[in-house]
Order: structure tokens, then sequence, then C-alpha cells
């Protein structure tokens, strides 16, 4: 049964992906890029209200929401937190080295951390362990759901594929199409995978982000090693307009903006 669905999602991306976009896509996610996904911002299309909207947006949600639901009194540090953050996103989070720059104790970022999630300002990433013989790193990757904040070009691209992947599985899930999960993979020799999709505890999904790099990741052309038996569909995504590269064993490289549509 498991082997037909996964035949199933290959053939359906297939034919979907090599499906020509609708008009106006390439505009809409160039705003969506720059602007974030709440409809202030987006709809307005002027950076200085964008930047002030996000400025006060964060104000609200850490002065006044974050100091309503819980017991936090340093707000100047949960600031600070946040304002590192972005630079943090591609790696898996060491709450210990965030605690001594905040000086605070390991405990108290991780609860900062889930007070954070709980306002969906911020989402985790836990890191997939299943079968990887060489170990994994046991932090988890942490991203913002708006990936405005996240300034630096490669580490916006990968959180607003992270922000989308997130959403599909929870959508997927509670659709009732099955127990969909985010993770990613990264052993210690340092092969990494940026996401995989699971969906009933089985790898259906790799995704690669790059920004600009058509040429494929080894990580992703030996990804069957991690996953043997399994027919995972493999995706590296670049912030490249118009690509769409087919390679063996069900691989492409494809635009952000194309496989971001495809996602519900």
């Amino acid at each position: 049964m498991a082997e037909k669905s996964h035949q199933k999602l290959l053939k359906s991306f297939e034919e979907q992906v090599s499906t020509p976009l609708c008009t106006g896509l390439e505009e809409a996610y160039h705003h969506l890029w720059r602007y974030g996904p709440f409809p202030e911002p987006f709809l307005k299309q002027n950076d200085r209200f964008s930047r002030k909207w996000h400025q006060d947006y964060l104000s609200l949600v850490i002065r006044e929401e974050l100091k309503d639901i819980s017991k936090v009194v340093e707000l100047d540090k949960v600031e600070n937190l946040l304002f590192w953050m972005p630079s943090r996103i591609t790696a898996p989070l060491s709450m210990a080295n965030l605690a001594g720059e905040l000086e605070v104790a390991h405990t108290t970022v991780k609860a900062w951390l889930e007070q954070l999630r709980r306002l969906y300002l911020l989402f985790p990433v836990d890191p997939w362990a299943k079968r990887v013989s060489r170990g994994l790193r046991r932090e988890k990757k942490w991203y913002f759901l708006d990936w405005y904040y996240v300034s630096e070009e490669s580490g916006r691209l990968e959180n607003m594929v992270a922000t989308y992947l997130y959403r599909a599985c929870q959508a997927l899930t509670d659709m009732g199409h099955g127990n969909y999960r985010l993770n990613y993979l990264r052993t210690l020799d340092k092969k990494e995978i940026d996401f995989i999709v699971e969906a009933d505890r089985k790898p259906i999904l790799a995704v690669e982000v790059k920004l600009n790099d058509p040429q494929l990741s080894k990580s992703l052309q030996r990804r069957h090693k991690w996953f043997p038996g399994i027919p995972t569909l493999g995706v590296q995504v670049i912030n490249r307009r118009g690509t769409l590269q087919k390679f063996p064993d069900h691989t492409w490289v494809v635009s952000v903006e194309r496989f971001l549509s495809l996602l519900p």
C-alpha cells in the first residue's frame, strides 16, 4: 500500500510540476519574497511601510501578547533573542551557546522559544534520525513563520521554503491525509539534507534549498542510502526563474515559485 502511495506521489508531482505557471505567479512570488506573507505589507508593497509594520508587529507580540500569556519579565532579552535568530536559522540551534550570550539559563531559552512558538513567531524542525547509522546532532532548527525577518538572501529562501513545507504538513494532517511531519537530516560527518517530509513515519520528500546553484547536490543524489527501499521524491529548490530540470531517480531542480505553487 505504501509503495503504491509513493508511486502515485511521484507521478502526480511530475504531471503538476510540468504544468505551465499561472499568469502573474512570478510577480506574486517576488512580492511575497520581498514583503512577507502578511496581507498588509504584501498588498501595500512599500518598503518603508513594510519595515515599520514588521517592527511594530514584533513589538506588539513581545510587549503585549507575550507578557499576557507568560510570566516573562526580561522582555529586552527576548527581543535580543529574536534579533540574533536570523543568522542562526540555517543550522541546528545550540541553546547552550544562545543562553551564554543572553546570560540566562538553558531552560530559560527553551521556555522562551516555546512561548514564541505558541505566539506563531517561530517554529521548530526536528532532526530525522531513523536508520541514520552515523548519528545526528540532536538540536532542532528554528525558523520564523514570517521570512521577512531574515534579511540574508540564502537564509530567507530556506526560511520561506521551510514555512511553506511546515504549513503543508499541518494542512495535510488536518485534512486527514495522514500524519505529516517536517524534519531535517544532518549526520555527524556533515552530510545533510535541508528538509525531509514524512507521511506516517515514512520519508516521501527530500528538499535541498540553494540560492542560485542549479548543480544537483550530492546529498540529494545519494539520499537513497538513508532511505533504502523507499522511492522518495527529491527536489532542489533554487531562486532562479523558469528553472525546471529532471534528473534520474525522481530528482528535480525547480525554481522556488514553481515548487511553492504545488504545495497545499
